[in-house]
C-alpha cells in the first residue's frame, strides 16, 4: 500500500508480488512466470499486472512519493505526472546456487490510469 502522504488517488491502491502456484516457474517447459500486480484496495479489481522474467522472482516491494524540498515532486523532473512510484527487488533463481548472485531493483511509475510504466 502506498504511504499516508499519497494521494487519496493512491491510498485506494495496493501493489502485491504474485508467484506461480506450485513453483511452476522452475519448470523449463512451462510459460508461467511471477507477476508485479496493481490492485484497488476495495474491490482487489486489477489496475495493471507486469510479468517478471522467468525465473525472476519478487522478494522485496515499497511504494513512495519522492518530494525534494518541500512542495518539489520527482514526477516534476522527470516531466511525467506520476502519481508514485513502486520499487521491487527481484532475485533471479538458479537451483545451483545456495544464495541467490543476481537480481534486479525495478522502479516502476504509476501514472494517473493507473498503470506502471
Amino acid at each position: 500500500m502506498f504511504p499516508h502522504k499519497a494521494s487519496e488517488y493512491l491510498q485506494s491502491s495496493l501493489v502485491a508480488l504474485l508467484e506461480t502456484p506450485d513453483f511452476e516457474y522452475l519448470n523449463a517447459k512451462s510459460n508461467s512466470k511471477n507477476s508485479l500486480i496493481l490492485l484497488d484496495k476495495d474491490s482487489i479489481d486489477v489496475y495493471h499486472s507486469q510479468d517478471l522474467n522467468k525465473l525472476e522472482l519478487g522478494n522485496c516491494i515499497t511504494c513512495f512519493e519522492k518530494r525534494i524540498g518541500s512542495d518539489f515532486k520527482l514526477s516534476h523532473m522527470i516531466g511525467g505526472p506520476a502519481m508514485g512510484f513502486v520499487a521491487v527487488g527481484t532475485m533471479f533463481v538458479d537451483l545451483d546456487e545456495v544464495f541467490p548472485k543476481k537480481g534486479r531493483i525495478l522502479i516502476y511509475e504509476v501514472n494517473q490510469r493507473k498503470e506502471m510504466v
